[in-house]
């Protein structure tokens, strides 16, 4: 890549400009009366000098300065009439003391320069007319912008160019459109107006080479304001998730409490009768407050965990036996049980599984209840239960729980695990989809299909643990 040099290279038209804005700055070149005086002036020191050197020295092609002078700055009519009054000056000095061979040649060169004052004419003025195009095309861009934008001097900080909205802006507030020093974008309030501007600076190179920055202001007020609504309705949507979330934390409570407590009234009615027919110290009676007990234990278990599950939503892992997790399950339904029969299927060697013992335990009770509830007009010989464990893809264990109930339509079927969806009277159907919630975290999947010859069967997978 050529090393960059320390001079500018501007174009021709910016360089063209960047000579009249100089000539322009000359205090005789500031009216057109002055300009033309000053032409004129020149025109007639050529013809002079040119007159008094004999024309050997052929002056009259330094007729072209103050031709182009007046052309680039009052215009092409003024151009060509001092054309034509250096021509004429030169028609008269020189014919009359100037004797060429032929009459001829003395036409011929008078022709070429008149030809050569009228093309240098004519091209200075369609170079001036595109130049004032080309800025006029600018401008009114410029002035169309949207936004404010001011070219600035970097050493003095003056304001080189800058559009109407920029000027406009300025006198209404002041310091909030001073010139930055420092090249990026950032945002800026106006503390007149209490509108927000996206301040954009880019340095770049003026046309006298000196460093300048260009500068934009863009209102950004109503895209502020859209962005603090949305803020606004996030925080209010939150608030609503927050509200929501506590209402289904109540209805799981409450789904997975009533289970427990009825255990401990049926447990606590069975203690009563025990004590009324006088056998304090019989060891049903024993064996039935033992239960109540691991029941309200296990309530305030519930309690706990379902406060951790919904605050972190991670199961605290150990390694343990899929099938004392599914004894221990049977075991705490034992009461809801009464009447069916209960078939296991346990396969050998199965490795440990990476759970959480008291959320699969609380998966394992649902599915199980669930079942027999399904199996509620099933006739008392046909209410199987069937459990099984296996092997499932490398490195995991499944659980199925089978009831021979009647199965579920297609409908519900499909709206299964969706919370609040419930085939049940009354139910609120959250128990399978917090279940669905405790397997997937820990990894596994729990699905649904219609068993052969009726009924349904849950399966879930968890992952075995780390050996």
């Amino acid at each position: 890549m050529p090393a960059q040099s320390d001079s500018p290279s501007l174009p021709l038209g910016l360089r063209l400009s960047s000579l009249a804005l100089g000539l322009g700055r000359v205090p005789a070149l500031q009216s057109r009366a002055g300009v033309l005086a000053l032409a004129f002036a020149l025109v007639l020191a050529v013809a002079a000098a040119d007159y008094a050197t004999g024309y050997e020295i052929r002056l009259a092609i330094l007729q072209l300065i103050p031709i182009a002078l007046v052309t680039w700055l009052v215009g092409r009519r003024w151009g060509l009439a001092l054309s034509a009054i250096a021509v004429a000056a030169w028609f008269i000095e020189f014919r009359s003391s100037h004797d060429y061979s032929h009459e001829f040649y003395f036409y011929w060169e008078g022709a070429a320069l008149v030809a050569t004052y009228v093309v240098v004419v004519l091209l200075l003025a369609r170079l001036r007319d595109a130049l004032a195009r080309s800025d006029e095309r600018f401008v009114r861009a410029l002035e169309s912008l949207p936004s404010a934008v001011c070219v600035t001097d970097r050493a003095s900080g003056r304001v080189l160019l800058s559009n109407r909205r920029h000027a406009e802006l300025a006198r209404g507030a002041g310091a909030a459109f001073d010139p930055e020093r420092t090249d990026g974008a950032h945002e800026r309030s106006d503390p007149a107006t209490g509108r927000w501007y996206l301040v954009e600076t880019v340095p770049l190179r003026w046309l006298d080479g000196s460093e300048a920055a260009l500068t934009s202001f863009t209102d950004i007020t109503e895209s502020k304001q859209a962005q603090a609504l949305r803020e606004q309705h996030a925080a209010a949507v939150a608030h609503a998730a927050r509200a929501m979330a506590l209402g289904e934390l109540a209805s799981t409570l409450a789904h997975e409490l009533n289970q427990p407590l009825v255990a401990i009234a049926a447990y606590n009615e069975g203690c009563i009768r025990l004590l009324e027919s006088g056998a304090p110290d019989s060891p049903e009676l024993a064996e039935a407050m033992e239960r109540c007990r691991r029941q309200a234990v296990r309530a305030g278990e519930i309690v706990k965990r379902m406060r951790e599950f919904v605050r972190r939503r991670e199961p605290v892992r150990e390694a343990v036996a899929i099938d004392g997790l599914v004894r221990g399950a049977l075991e705490l339904a034992a009461h809801d049980l009464a009447g069916v029969t209960t078939t296991l299927e346990l396969a050998p060697d199965l490795p440990p599984v990476s759970a959480d013992s008291f959320m699969i335990e609380q998966v394992l009770l649902n599915l199980i209840r669930n079942a027999t509830e399904a199996m509620q007009t099933t006739p008392a010989p046909g209410r199987v239960l069937e459990l099984r464990t296996a092997r499932a893809a490398p490195g995991a264990v499944a659980v199925a729980v089978r009831d021979h109930g009647p199965g579920l339509a297609s409908g519900p079927a499909a709206r299964l695990f969706q919370p609040f969806a419930s085939a049940k009277p009354g139910g609120l159907g959250l128990g399978l989809a917090l279940c669905r919630s405790m397997v997937e975290a820990h990894g596994g999947e729990l699905v649904h299909e219609a068993a052969p010859g009726g009924g349904a069967i849950f399966r879930f997978t968890l992952p075995a643990a780390a050996r």
